[in-house]
């Protein structure tokens, strides 16, 4: 920690649509900024009351509002744009009559949220854009219609005004980079900033290994659950091994469109003693404790344009956590990953993920190479490295070293 008191301390707003709750980039980008000296006013979605985190010495939390699942494209628009306004309205507020602000970080989606900081660019403060996902192949594969003939090109607009808008702009995987480049994002002012896991958090020592309370055959899957996430053919798969497998289990952590849609699902498939469900998104710090006795992680997302550039951050964690994956062949996942580190079975293959998953119940000896060879992805993309190229932007942003950050985005290899 920065030895330093508050009012010596510059000021970062980081705004994100999202729970702080279980967001582990927004949360590692708040420590990141913490440590490197400044305080930081996070603004995000209350996800549940009671759950809400209280402010610390360096931290300000605001939750202009909460979210709704389920709703329809409109009213999805509109939220973004009351979020949008409510954030504007905090920030202007803090830098005139409370602590000037130096920078803004803004997390999509949307894009749009950048135009929040419109009143604070007038005072000379800088925006940083954090792309996690590519808005419009997200909506094309969310949304449906005719509006969506309208809309998808509007999005591409929505990304490119927001990125000229923007003062520098990270995203989470080369694969986004490159297309990012394609819609107009000009190579010196942009860089990847990986998704990568704290090893810290993730240390089975701090965490400890306990035994399992069963001899079960236990399956993890953590985060949003959703339609293009394949969730459903996961739990397909375990209906049909259970003949096979009677001891498989497999958990289900978080929340999200489809979670009524997957309990009923499992209640139809009579899967009530196999397939279990979390009480909801579970705290980032809380996870590990709920991950350690796994056997194996599925990652099933489907072949669709949503994931032609994100790759899963569920991986990492289970990388870094020394958990055996099995994960759909999507692009991103064969981008970052060989046949060597993970099992891959055909994105939305049933058969395939059945057999995957027999496998590696059968052959423990395989589980235990592939976090071998996982492990020798973090020497490629280490945790610290990327946490120093996401201080050292903000670093030449807050300090209009503009050279030193051309040099960053030269360094990003794509």
């Amino acid at each position: 920690m920065v030895s330093s008191t508050n009012k010596d301390r510059k000021r970062v707003a980081m705004i994100s649509y999202s729970f702080y709750y279980n967001d582990d980039r927004i949360r590692r980008h708040v420590s990141n900024l913490v440590e490197s000296g400044y305080d930081v006013d996070m603004i995000s979605l209350r996800y549940k009351k009671g759950n809400e985190n209280q402010d610390t010495e360096h931290v300000r939390f605001f939750y202009p509002m909460e979210r709704s699942y389920g709703q329809s494209q409109i009213k999805m628009i509109m939220a973004y744009i009351i979020f949008c306004m409510r954030c504007s309205w905090i920030m202007l507020r803090a830098h005139l009559f409370q602590h000037r602000l130096s920078l803004v970080h803004v997390n999509n989606m949307p894009n749009f949220l950048v135009f929040s900081a419109l009143p604070l660019r007038l005072f000379g403060t800088r925006v940083l854009l954090d792309v996690h996902d590519a808005v419009p192949e997200n909506y094309q594969e969310k949304f449906h219609g005719p509006l969506l003939k309208i809309l998808t090109p509007l999005l591409f607009w929505e990304e490119r005004l927001s990125m000229w808008f923007s003062d520098y702009v990270i995203c989470t995987e080369h694969t986004k980079f490159g297309r990012l480049l394609q819609n107009g994002l000009k190579k010196r002012k942009g860089a990847v900033v990986m998704n990568a896991a704290d090893p810290a958090m993730w240390d089975r020592k701090t965490v400890g290994i306990s035994q399992k309370r069963d001899s079960s055959y236990r399956m993890v899957y953590h985060g949003t659950l959703a339609r293009r996430l394949g969730l459903d053919i996961a739990i397909l798969a375990v209906k049909e091994l259970v003949p096979v497998i009677p001891d498989i289990r497999f958990d289900i952590i978080g929340d999200g469109d489809q979670r009524t849609e997957l309990i009923q699902m499992t209640a139809d498939l009579g899967l009530q003693d196999h397939v279990f469900f979390s009480d909801g998104f579970v705290s980032v710090t809380e996870l590990p404790a709920l991950l350690k006795d796994a056997d194996v992680a599925i990652v099933p997302a489907k072949d669709s344009i949503a994931f032609k550039y994100n790759l899963s951050c569920k991986l990492l964690d289970y990388v870094v956590f020394d958990i055996p994956c099995i994960a759909s062949d999507v692009p991103t996942h064969t981008y970052y990953f060989s046949n060597d580190q993970m099992r891959f079975f055909s994105a939305g293959d049933i058969e395939s993920l059945k057999y995957h998953i027999q496998y590696l119940y059968e052959h423990p000896e395989e589980r235990v190479r592939l976090v071998q060879k996982a492990r020798e992805f973090l020497e490629l993309h280490d945790y610290n490295s990327e946490c120093n190229i996401y201080k050292n932007v903000v670093r030449c942003l807050v300090d209009r070293k503009w050279d030193e950050l051309r040099a960053i985005s030269d360094s990003c290899k794509i």
